[in-house]
């Protein structure tokens, strides 16, 4: 098993650190079998940052690649699909844990002397047993919380058990936590007392994150009121959950009406649907650019391919 050398720009990289990333793609993968990535940033930086175990290597068409990755691919969906214009087949090593470098690190080490790579690199043993030294002897593990949400319907709860739980997310609903704060959470999903609510939940979540390196909450930008009027969560609200990453989940206005008739059996109208999921996308991207969260819009989660 071989370590490889990869350059990568300093904002990925931190991605990487984070944990909003965790694969990293190519065009072109090596032969050899890799068990690790030493990650350098580009110019100006040029430092090297991490070390990074490789869980897996995918290889797959860019559209399937996609739908496999793009929670946690850490870039946009148009730089993703423009990297890979005219790729037949497109490569993600799978990230699993991270070590940082504890100290300025550079490729003109006198341990090191390489030049950055314009694909990869391997990496001789003495260099590697090198870098390691360099780096922090426990995996990051840093706190990440995902405000999971998408209208009534769209399929958040089996996209939580079935993909981010097999990455070591555990998740709680919103809609528990009022309830175990005695909030009002109707059966019809149209609230009353939003205030009590969010406030109630606040403290429940704060009280149910602690101890938790990854935790989902599976919620709501956006509420339906008993008039059927729609009501936005209040942006400080979504301040104070303080999450890493916002994941909004789409689906057909067809398929999210026939969903919560036969959950809940309550009839929404497709213009209804229609502005629930216009209204959640947009209010998604404002709560996004005013709070700097990086958010990922998946429009078809049934197309979600699970790992």
């Amino acid at each position: 098993m071989k370590t490889i050398l990869l350059s990568i720009f300093k904002e990925y990289a931190e991605k990487i650190i984070g944990g909003e990333k965790r694969f990293e793609f190519r065009k072109r993968i090596p032969q050899k079998k890799i068990s690790h990535i030493v990650f350098h940033t580009t110019s100006p930086d040029s430092k090297i940052v991490c070390i990074a175990e490789v869980n897996n290597i995918i290889a797959d068409s860019p559209q399937k690649l996609w739908d496999k990755t793009a929670p946690f691919s850490g870039v946009k969906r148009e730089f993703f699909f423009s990297y890979f214009k005219n790729s037949e087949i497109a490569y993600a090593y799978e990230i699993k844990n991270v070590y940082k470098i504890k100290r300025s690190l550079t490729l003109q080490d006198p341990q090191i002397r390489l030049t950055a790579p314009q694909s990869f690199k391997y990496l001789s043993e003495n260099v590697v047993t090198y870098i390691k030294k360099a780096a922090e002897s426990k995996p990051i593990v840093s706190p990440y919380t995902i405000f999971l949400t998408g209208v009534h319907g769209v399929g958040k709860t089996f996209f939580a058990d079935n993909y981010l739980s097999k990455l070591g997310f555990y998740t709680v609903t919103a809609s528990s936590l009022i309830k175990k704060g005695l909030g009002d959470v109707p059966i019809n999903k149209k609230v009353k007392k939003l205030a009590d609510n969010q406030e109630i939940l606040i403290n429940e979540f704060v009280n149910e994150r602690r101890g938790k390196s990854k935790i989902v909450l599976d919620g709501h930008l956006l509420l339906v009121k008993n008039n059927n009027k729609i009501q936005k969560i209040p942006i400080n609200i979504i301040e104070r959950l303080n999450p890493s990453h916002i994941i909004l989940l789409e689906n057909s206005v067809e398929e999210i009406c026939a969903r919560i008739l036969k959950r809940d059996s309550e009839r929404f109208s497709k213009n209804l649907c229609k502005k629930m999921l216009q209204s959640e996308r947009a209010y998604a991207i404002e709560i996004s650019h005013k709070l700097k969260i990086p958010l990922t819009i998946i429009p078809n989660s049934s197309n979600i391919i699970l790992p």
